[in-house]
């Protein structure tokens, strides 16, 4: 049904590249630790160059192999750097050992445990903090109100155009039929049926907003961060003003954006369904 594409779980290629183009070496520097990185490198070479040893040669396999399936885009960024972040500060416990069994034979004791010291607290100051910044993904308490009052507030048999991210969530908890939501495995044409969601919330005209919606039989779109995000709108133009669509939910999130959901009211004869 997919073809190659299944290795990719079907994802669309706009949303490969826009979560693979964040990766860069400040980030990744950033999310696994400057000590940690450094260390399991020397670890790394180490084990490869001199020692030779299984343990350090298997945790060098999972550095590079967790590096290589990241850039072939089949582990997310996430799961790649969680990976590689663990056998990194693993491999940097051995460059710990070796740095205080040299420093000890120079007859330094001393400065073999100041190293130790030393070391453990920069790689708290360089690793501890990026695990506490990391943001959660999950729907906000606006988008959860919303979606929990569609339950009973429209039609059992709605269909909701939803940023694919919020999909399930709608689908779980408002007990409606999404156009697409963030498991692309067996969506028929998603190339496709993606391109229409990016071009509903960047439509200017409600004609157009129309026919791309009677295309897949929806009748209600929800607007949120999320829809800004993957469209660079942060409220479609085709709403403003229009009798076409009637505003039947709205929330406020803490940082004072909007989840909106809006209702069509209008049909364009002729217009594709299904």
């Amino acid at each position: 049904m997919h073809g190659g594409s299944v290795v990719w779980q079907n994802t669309p290629a706009a949303v490969l590249g826009s979560v693979f183009a964040q990766v860069n070496l400040l980030g990744v520097i950033g999310s696994v630790g400057m000590v940690t990185l450094v260390a399991g490198a020397i670890a790394l070479y180490l084990g490869l160059a001199t020692t030779k040893r299984r343990s350090l040669l298997l945790l060098g396999s999972m550095v590079i192999v967790s590096g290589l399936l990241m850039w072939l885009r089949l582990l997310t960024l996430g799961q790649g750097l969680a990976i590689l972040a663990t056998a990194l500060a693993i491999l940097s416990g051995y460059a710990l050992e070796r740095m205080y069994l040299y420093t000890y034979k120079m007859r330094a004791s001393a400065l073999a445990v100041a190293s130790v010291i030393i070391f453990v607290a920069l790689f708290i100051l360089t690793s501890i903090p990026p695990t506490l910044s990391v943001s959660s993904q999950g729907p906000s308490s606006a988008e959860l109100s919303v979606a929990l009052w569609a339950k009973e507030g429209i039609a059992s048999d709605a269909v909701v155009f939803v940023p694919p991210l919020q999909g399930d969530m709608v689908a779980a908890l408002a007990h409606k039929q999404v156009v697409i939501d963030d498991d692309f495995v067996l969506i028929p044409r998603v190339e496709e049926r993606y391109g229409d969601v990016v071009s509903l919330y960047k439509a200017v005209f409600a004609t157009n907003a129309i026919e791309i919606m009677q295309k897949y039989g929806a009748t209600h779109v929800l607007v949120s961060p999320q829809s800004a995000q993957i469209s660079g709108v942060d409220s479609p133009r085709f709403l403003h003003g229009s009798d076409c669509f009637k505003l039947v939910k709205s929330e406020v999130n803490d940082d004072g954006s909007l989840v909106q959901l809006f209702e069509r009211t209008c049909s364009i004869r002729g217009g594709s369904s299904g």
